[in-house]
């Protein structure tokens, strides 16, 4: 027992010094104690060889160095020539693609950096991870993350708890980064004394920030005003990384995106340098890769209705009907997905057995609360009586109406869901 020490200190400090988990464990039956290690292999294989070697001592030695905030995720990157950092699990972070590494060299030889690409390419990701780098290395002393607040659907207002509450989860995914490459102790003691911040877009103005790594993040959901700020807000020995994906934009008006307008404005000025991920560039699922894929090609193909009118006939159909399906519907973000006749098949036999034509697919699920809606636009295409515009729009009601529980299982059923389905939409075309 002597050998954990009092409060079991000795054991707090060899997980401090080879960065593992230490802990007790008593046998119920026999009443031995174990002491149970647990992290990466070969930290673990140094540890149990210290603890050999100190084996009948009371105490392990102390390590004195001062507790520097930039000290206190150091890793041996050494090790791994081609890694950024270590996450803290002791996996190494490296670019696993060309675009990646083309991306990486243009963050260490440029003061700002302009990424775009999908979602699942590493640009966040791989930029938080240079800049802690940068921290660990003193060329910067502090890390300050940003994204605008855009509501996508629904208002802040509505949603529940205060300030902090409401903000969190557009900022979550920025945690998220930081969970994975330090663990949360160690992001949580940087966050504490402010070398690691994480701030909405709207809290930068007035601000100049010198000697630090400035990440922001969804760019594509600001406007050129927005970007312009923020540009200005860096100091002297300050390095800025934006990225964004132009095929995400949630801005009412799209055209007013910064992120988009940026390389025409700022292109030619020495020190900022634009970089474009594409889906060969994706390290998700490899099934983002062909989503990514398939919706660019389909964007060139069709003319979208503007994402105002599809709000109007969500709060339209929701409100038609107050009972309690449509209560729990209106508490989830709606998404839209344009596919073709050979997607719409495909999950036609997935999910029902049947490889059968479908102009329209809807889905409800409760985690994370959404609903989906599959419109087949070559199908809309050969069937609709209309503009195609209007067709999309009829199809999108016609989807939400099935979340609602109406059916068109049988000739009377479908009637009248088409009937209700035009009245909606009539009416939602005749308040423009």
């Amino acid at each position: 027992m002597a050998l954990f020490g009092h409060d079991d200190t000795n054991l707090q400090i060899l997980e401090q010094r080879f960065k593992v988990h230490a802990y007790v464990k008593r046998d119920r039956s026999s009443g031995d104690i174990s002491l149970v290690l647990r992290g990466p292999k070969k930290k673990i294989e140094k540890a149990v060889e210290f603890l050999h070697d100190r084996e009948g001592t009371a105490a392990l030695p102390v390590n004195n160095r001062e507790n520097h905030a930039a000290e206190e995720f150091e890793t041996p990157v050494a090790e791994h020539p081609e890694a950024i950092i270590i996450t803290n699990s002791g996996k190494p972070l490296i670019p696993k693609t060309k675009n990646q590494r083309v991306y990486i060299e243009a963050i260490g030889n440029h003061d700002i950096v302009i990424s775009s690409g999908p979602a699942g390419t590493g640009k966040t990701f791989l930029a938080v991870a240079y800049a802690l780098k940068c921290l660990r290395s003193k060329r910067v002393s502090r890390i300050v993350l940003t994204r605008p607040v855009v509501e996508a659907g629904e208002k802040l207002g509505f949603l529940p708890g205060d300030l902090y509450e409401k903000l969190y989860p557009y900022l979550k995914p920025l945690y998220d980064a930081f969970y994975v490459m330090l663990g949360p102790e160690k992001f949580k003691a940087l966050q504490v004394t402010e070398t690691i911040e994480i701030v909405p877009l709207a809290y930068m103005r007035g601000r100049t920030l010198e000697d630090a790594f400035i990440i922001l993040d969804e760019a594509q959901n600001t406007t050129m005003n927005q970007l312009k700020m923020f540009l200005t807000r860096m100091g002297q020995g300050s390095k800025i990384v934006i990225t964004g994906d132009v095929t995400q934009i949630d801005l009412e008006n799209k055209r007013l995106s910064g992120l988009e307008a940026s390389e025409q404005v700022l292109g030619g000025i020495p020190g900022i340098t634009f970089i474009r991920l594409n889906e060969t560039d994706v390290v998700r699922h490899p099934l983002v890769k062909d989503m990514i894929r398939a919706f660019r090609s389909r964007r060139l193909k069709f003319q979208i209705p503007e994402q105002s009118a599809f709000q109007s006939a969500a709060r339209l159909t929701l409100t038609l009907h107050p009972g309690k399906a449509s209560r729990t519907a209106i508490n989830k973000e709606i998404l839209v997905v344009f596919c073709g006749d050979r997607e719409a098949r495909r999950v036609k036999k997935l999910f029902w057995g049947r490889a059968k034509d479908a102009d329209v697919i809807s889905f409800s699920y409760d985690e994370p609360p959404l609903i989906e809606i599959l419109i087949n636009v070559e199908q809309a295409k050969r069937q609709t009586p209309w503009a195609l515009e209007k067709e999309i729009l009829f199809l999108y009601i016609h989807g939400l109406l099935h979340i609602l529980g109406h059916e068109d299982n049988s000739q009377v059923k479908r009637s009248a869901m088409l009937k209700l389905g035009e009245k909606i939409l009539n009416n939602i075309l005749g308040d423009k």
